[in-house]
């Protein structure tokens, strides 16, 4: 299987995680003295044909790979509590109070993004899907974006989510797209 590295200031190994059998990515973000770890696993039951274009992969046109397991560890590297998620998370963030994840699907051939909002108990207190205005996504397949960061900004009221996708037109085009939200709704305020 997988496994986490936690390495000291000098580069030492200090503790592993085991995540399971196949591949995938983490993503990090630390509230309070937690760290939160959110592995996205891809699949490992489908053919490795897959198609990878920078860090997106993607099985076919109708489906997004992968489900996260969202973890919470302690400064002693134990871990005080995990939770499945059923999507892949390809975003993890976190304010003074909560942790935001954001990730991307296709169902019916249409793009969605989710974004939610959890306590450092992984409670979900809120949660939305919306479809990125993003013009012709269809016609970049493989590469349909999803989300890459979370910038929250409790000042101005604003999340930012933005992500990455790359066309196909005799060369690579990379694109990015920006999903603002306000922060207590997480209801999506782009204009265009």
């Amino acid at each position: 299987g997988k496994t986490a590295l936690f390495l000291d200031d000098k580069g030492q190994v200090v503790k592993t995680l085991e995540l399971g059998k196949g591949d995938g990515e983490g993503k990090c973000a630390v509230l309070k003295d937690k760290l939160y770890l959110a592995y996205r696993r891809y699949p490992i039951d489908k053919p490795r044909t897959n198609i990878v274009i920078s860090t997106l992969i993607y099985l076919d046109k109708s489906e997004y790979p992968g489900n996260t397991s969202l973890y919470v560890i302690d400064k002693d590297l134990t871990v005080l509590k995990s939770l499945y998620l059923p999507l892949p998370a390809t975003a993890l963030a976190a304010d003074s109070s909560h942790i935001y994840l954001a990730g991307a699907y296709v169902s019916n051939g249409t793009l969605y993004w989710w974004i939610e909002r959890r306590d450092e108990n992984l409670t979900l207190l809120k949660a939305t899907t919306i479809q990125p205005k993003i013009r012709d996504y269809e016609h970049y397949w493989p590469a349909y974006p999803e989300p890459k960061l979370i910038h929250i900004n409790n000042i101005t009221g604003k999340i930012w989510v933005p992500g990455f996708y790359t066309s196909f037109f005799g060369a690579l085009f990379p694109y990015t797209y920006i999903e603002i939200l306000n922060v207590t709704t997480l209801d999506p305020l782009n204009e265009t």
